[in-house]
């Protein structure tokens, strides 16, 4: 999970330094073999759909590059899709089912004193630091995406009332650099 989230983050940084369609394929392919991996990427997507459209990346909605991005992530996780199409969603009732029974006593506040058990607590003295340098520092402002894309994770994350800690994990380290 994490090596697909940390190809994604530099996929985005070379969609940043240079939006060329093979910078944008390859963000496609990376989400897709994420996708393929687990389905935690579909997060990990939403953050990445969240930072083209609040930053300058937005530009390029008017042209082929994310929308080739989005097809080919789609077409890689679209055999998944088929098969629980195909099945009656298994990974829905299963989801469902986790959320009812396994995960019932998970809290939104049990999620979030969690980060700090289940990362270790000195990371945020580097992830936090990273996280503002991305969202407010003037030099860090080129890699706004990267800060943005953490944040709509961890929104989409703290609105499900039975999420795990351990789920934003893979978020982090992007914000490391």
């Amino acid at each position: 999970d994490i090596l697909f989230w940390l190809l994604a983050a530099h996929a985005l940084v070379r969609v940043v330094e240079g939006p060329s369609l093979s910078a944008w394929s390859w963000l496609g392919f990376v989400l897709g073999m994420g996708l393929l991996n687990k389905t935690s990427a579909l997060w990990l997507a939403a953050g990445v759909a969240a930072s083209i459209v609040l930053t300058g990346l937005r530009v390029h909605l008017r042209r082929p590059g994310p929308y080739l991005a989005g097809l080919i992530a789609l077409l890689m996780f679209s055999p998944f899709v088929i098969w629980n199409l195909h099945h009656g969603f298994p990974h829905l009732e299963f989801m469902r089912n986790a959320t009812a029974e396994k995960y019932s006593s998970l809290t939104r506040f049990r999620f979030l004193s969690d980060q700090f058990r289940a990362m270790n607590p000195l990371t945020f003295l580097v992830a936090v630091p990273g996280l503002w340098w991305c969202l407010f520092n003037r030099e860090g402002g080129r890699w706004r995406v990267l800060g943005i894309s953490f944040l709509t994770v961890f929104a989409v994350l703290v609105v499900n009332p039975h999420t795990k800690s351990e789920y934003i994990g893979a978020a982090y380290p992007p914000l490391f650099a």
